[in-house]
């Protein structure tokens, strides 16, 4: 789910600007990690996915099997490793984290025998919460994928039906699961309502994006009380799986995103609380469908954090502070091929980025980028 964080619409007299950001190359202090158990075949390994503000680290490792397992590292490197009960032992199947909150709180979802994702609940004491939200799919890729985590224990994420129609939903702490769907958004098979990772606000702003009936992108903002905003990026094209998408969205409010032009080329974008849009690439990035600059997340001090692809089709990680700083790494693991690439995916307030990267022999390894 790769716009698992993004799409908006452009609302009529938004201030739109380019941004000419100072940019650089810095040789950063690198820790690459391994879970113990993780396999060392091909793309088997460790993924890291997300990073909160004490350090400690949460996301995934795939066995000699292909089968998922879940961890969370602590900032000296400890590992927990766990399993959700229910998760299937097959290639491709297991328990996969995909956010990790302040308190210690994780969700994520895991995928039984079946192929069929469910969402999940840990919390700091290990303690464990399954559950599926209404009109979940029971076929292979169907089901819950639950995304995010607030502060206050509401978990957004997207349900695939039955049609495989996604649509998007928000779990109250008391269980209690809401349902929705933009009314622009199409109702064919991977089309529908899809909620960004990470796309909760603290106060309870879910962020987005819908694929339309001619299976354009759009980004979407719901309010907690249920009201939608569409936000398209000028400069969009607007033909099949062109658009804008909204990725990620902080505690005040302001989403980062990426647009894809009528050449298929990425480009990023920073929108404020207000509805200020920011346009940027990163300057290396490349052109060509299929390179450009790929957003990942925003943390609550403004910084981005994502990937770039250039010319030659290898990706490089990047971030960019507020003032519009933008510095480019690449990870000591990472190989020189296409598709051995750097993915940074998300950064705590201090500046420490975690991620993943694919070395020469196509295995996972997770890494953490010091400031």
């Amino acid at each position: 789910m790769r716009r698992i964080s993004i799409l908006m619409f452009v609302v009529l007299f938004c201030l739109i600007s380019s941004a000419s950001p100072q940019e650089q190359t810095k040789h950063s202090q690198f820790i690459i990690f391994d879970v113990p158990q993780a396999g060392v075949g091909n793309y088997e390994g460790t993924l890291g996915f997300s990073i909160n503000q004490a350090g400690e680290v949460s996301g995934w490792y795939i066995d000699t099997n292909s089968v998922y397992h879940g961890y969370l590292r602590s900032p000296k490197g400890d590992f927990t490793t766990y399993n959700v009960t229910g998760g299937g032992t097959g290639s491709q199947q297991g328990t996969q984290p995909v956010i990790l909150s302040n308190l210690g709180s994780v969700a994520g979802w895991y995928i039984d025998l079946n192929s069929v994702y469910h969402g999940f609940l840990r919390t700091r004491d290990g303690k464990i919460t399954t559950f599926d939200a209404p009109g979940a799919g029971l076929g292979a890729n169907q089901g819950t994928y639950s995304g995010n985590v607030s502060p206050f224990g509401e978990i957004a994420g997207s349900v695939i039906d039955s049609g495989y129609v996604s649509h998007g939903f928000l779990r109250t702490p008391d269980g209690w699961i809401t349902t929705f769907d933009d009314p622009h958004a199409g109702t064919n098979p991977g089309q529908g309502t899809s909620v960004a990772i990470p796309g909760l606000s603290a106060f309870g702003v879910i962020a987005g994006y819908y694929i339309d009936a001619n299976n354009v992108y759009h980004g979407f903002l719901r309010t907690p009380d249920g009201r939608l905003t569409t936000v398209d990026v000028h400069g969009a094209g607007d033909g099949p799986g062109q658009g804008s998408g909204i990725g990620s969205i902080n505690s005040e409010g302001d989403v980062v995103g990426d647009y894809t032009d009528a050449n298929n080329t990425s480009h990023a974008f920073v929108r404020s609380a207000s509805g200020k849009i920011t346009k940027f690439d990163v300057s290396t990035a490349g052109t060509m469908p299929g390179q450009g600059t790929f957003p990942e997340s925003n943390n609550d001090v403004g910084t981005v954090v994502g990937y770039y692809v250039d010319a030659s089709f290898v990706a490089h990680g990047f971030q960019r502070t507020a003032d519009g700083t933008i510095t480019t790494f690449d990870v000591p693991c990472n190989g020189t091929s296409i598709a051995q690439w750097v993915y940074p995916t998300t950064s705590n307030v201090y500046g420490v980025i975690t991620g993943q990267c694919l070395d020469s022999n196509n295995t996972w390894h997770g890494f953490l980028r010091n400031p």
